[in-house]
């Protein structure tokens, strides 16, 4: 059998993995990058190792089809969880948020999967309580967020959900600002090519990405102007698009790119 080239093994990668490898890659720049490695290493370490034994105790005890496994969506939660945190973040925050999320994922459920963005879900609930404002690790070294994320969108195949977010986000963002270029800087990208793809919660079709993308444009600018949620606007936003799937009927596979792929739930 002839040996796969790079590029072969890389277009046959799971979508999942690929999103895992880029958030991983993400945090590990972030760390040196935002310089404070001491703070951001605690974020780290307070998150992840929660997110992951959370999903796996839970995971265990529900006898689910991944007990036993590695919680492959756990640690993609929690990567997410951790870039959104601040790097002085308080314990009870960066902890109440991962703990929230990883909850939504088993328990906030219908039809078999997740009703909400688990990330998204986690930092809102938590804003709601103690407001604090989200850090987006990624958009402070945005080249690689847009890098990474045009590779993410390709594997997921949403193209039309994140450009249809950031077209009418762009739009929001210029009218505040009367500035092309600081609208264009401004824009939320990591939001829009990891969050907003999201396979499980998102939608699939182009008129379903439309309609999804716009839906979670028109939610964050909403939210911006509610003082409860207004400093988690975007992820508020998601929340919202992630409900209108309910009343989007549309047939076409919400997963990509690789044969029998299924993301974990």
């Amino acid at each position: 059998m002839k040996a796969q080239t790079f590029w072969e093994r890389f277009r046959d990668l799971n979508p999942w993995h690929g999103m895992l490898i880029s958030l991983i890659i993400m945090v590990l720049y972030g760390i040196w990058a935002l310089g404070d490695v001491r703070g951001s290493l605690t974020v780290l370490l307070m998150v992840v190792p929660v997110g992951l034994a959370l999903d796996y105790i839970l995971h265990y005890l529900q006898n689910t089809t991944l007990k036993g496994k590695f919680p492959e969506s756990g640690l993609i939660t929690s990567l997410i969880v951790t870039v959104l945190m601040p790097l002085q973040v308080a314990p009870p925050i960066a902890i109440g948020s991962i703990i929230l999320a990883i909850l939504s994922k088993h328990f906030v459920r219908y039809g078999g999967e997740h009703v909400f963005n688990p990330a998204s879900f986690g930092v809102v609930v938590v804003s709601l309580f103690t407001p604090f404002p989200l850090a987006w690790w990624p958009d402070g070294y945005i080249w690689l967020a847009i890098l990474l994320g045009v590779v993410n969108l390709w594997r997921t195949r949403k193209y039309f959900q994140a450009i249809t977010f950031l077209a009418v986000y762009l739009v929001f963002l210029f009218t505040i600002v009367n500035d092309s270029k600081i609208a264009l800087l401004s824009l939320p990208f990591f939001f829009a090519c990891f969050m907003l793809p999201e396979p499980v919660t998102s939608e699939g079709g182009i008129k379903g990405q439309i309609f999804f993308g716009l839906s979670a444009s028109v939610g964050a600018i909403i939210a911006t102007y509610i003082p409860a949620i207004s400093m988690a606007s975007l992820p508020a936003g998601l929340m919202l698009a992630n409900l209108t799937r309910y009343l989007w009927k549309d047939n076409s596979p919400k997963y990509s790119l690789t044969p029998g792929f299924v993301p974990q739930k």
